[in-house]
């Protein structure tokens, strides 16, 4: 019996150590087969890196090589001024500016390599399709000066008389300016603009009121991008105020152009804001702001520009503000600073009602109806409301 239970334990000792081989083969061959699909999966992964730099680095050189070569860029005129003693660093950063180049290293390495005699200051009109060879051909010319002309832009004009004047200046057509000038241009302001689909202008109200240069003969397109550059100037100004006034952009800029046109001076502008937001914070009592000036955007512009009687007739819904509730639908003119800021920065008041004696220049507030009734007669047979109740109990202009 001893000789074979020993036998017995003898078999059970070799079926253990079998069965340990064996489980120790098999992790051997799970971690061979690991090894292996870590080798195949890391080998993937940098084929894959390989083939994204390569893919990146082609991208790159043939996008370089499209702004190089002026490839899918605009062959629009770029009309501008290289002032004197500018460095090729200055006039490269000019030409990216301007929109001509949009790589300054790639335009300074160009520069190397062509070697022109000397690059000339002074104006030039270059296409930013030209390519960067034949841009630095032309910079390396003489040149003879553009003529200018220097226009002064009151507050209050609209873009129909400010398309006028530039016509009579000759420094491009009204049509095309209105066409452009209602386009996006790609400044960061434009997109505060609302565009409510009911505006006749879009951006009737965003161009600052100044005096400006011009080249004679210009492309609308030039115009606008510098009246645009001014505007952005000035807004930046005033954006965090906007910001926490509560208003939209549009809102803002709409309420500024009727108090322009309605204040008698700037320091009536805070008292004559007061008023008009006074009345769109009470709707139900003053459901309709009631601007006489609203009702002469409609006759000299919108009457004069649309194109057919129902566009007429829709527009003078619009901003009509005897007929549409609260402010119309976009600004009626150009503001200035001062009128901008009256609406941010208004008097506290609770009038709801002015007039003013066109003689004299002086403005007369009341917070009831029959007070305004009162001081049309102080004002005199030359004054002139800008607010008629809109109670039927009289007609007050």
């Amino acid at each position: 019996m001893s000789i074979l239970r020993h036998k017995n334990q003898k078999n059970n000792i070799q079926d253990k150590t079998t069965e340990r081989i064996s489980k120790i083969k098999k992790k051997k061959k799970k971690r061979k087969k690991s090894k292996v699909n870590n080798s195949v999966f890391g080998g993937s992964v940098l084929v894959i890196v390989v083939l994204t730099v390569s893919l990146v680095l082609a991208v790159g050189g043939i996008s370089i090589g499209m702004e190089y070569y002026g490839i899918g860029k605009t062959d629009e005129d770029i009309r501008f001024n290289i002032p004197a003693g500018s460095t090729n660093s200055e006039i490269a950063d000019i030409l990216v500016n301007e929109g001509v180049i949009k790589n300054k290293k790639l335009f300074m390495l160009a520069l190397k390599f062509e070697k022109p005699a000397a690059i000339y200051p002074g104006d030039i009109t270059l296409q930013p399709s030209s390519g960067y060879s034949e841009i630095i051909e032309k910079l390396s010319q003489m040149r003879e000066s553009y003529k200018t002309v220097s226009i002064t832009f009151t507050e209050g004009e609209n873009l129909l008389d400010i398309a006028k004047k530039l016509e009579d200046n000759e420094v491009c057509t009204a049509d095309d300016f209105l066409f452009e000038f209602n386009k996006n241009q790609g400044f960061d302001f434009e997109n505060d603009v609302d565009d409510n689909g009911d505006m006749f202008y879009r951006m009737e109200g965003y161009f600052y009121p100044d005096t400006y240069e011009f080249y004679v003969n210009d492309s609308a397109g030039n115009v606008t991008k510098k009246l645009r550059e001014q505007f952005e100037k000035k807004y930046e100004t005033v954006k965090a105020k906007i910001k926490n006034s509560g208003m939209s952009l549009n809102e803002v800029m709409t309420l500024a152009s009727i108090v322009q046109l309605e204040a008698a001076s700037e320091d009536e502008m805070p008292k004559v804001a007061s008023v008009f937001l006074n009345r769109l914070d009470d709707p139900d009592t003053y459901p309709m702001l009631q601007s006489d000036t609203t009702t002469n955007y409609i006759k000299n512009v919108i009457k004069t520009e649309a194109d057919n009687t129902a566009s007429i007739e829709h527009y003078t819904e619009c901003y009509d503000t005897y007929k549409c509730k609260g402010l119309p639908a976009g600004p009626i003119c150009n503001p200035g600073m001062a009128a901008i800021n009256a609406v941010l920065e208004p008097k506290k008041t609770d009038y709801y009602y002015f007039c003013n004696n066109l003689k004299t220049g002086e403005t007369f507030y009341a917070k009831t109806l029959d007070e305004h009734e009162e001081n049309l007669v102080k004002a005199g047979p030359v004054s002139y409301t800008h607010l008629r109740a809109h109670e039927t109990k009289a007609n007050l202009v």
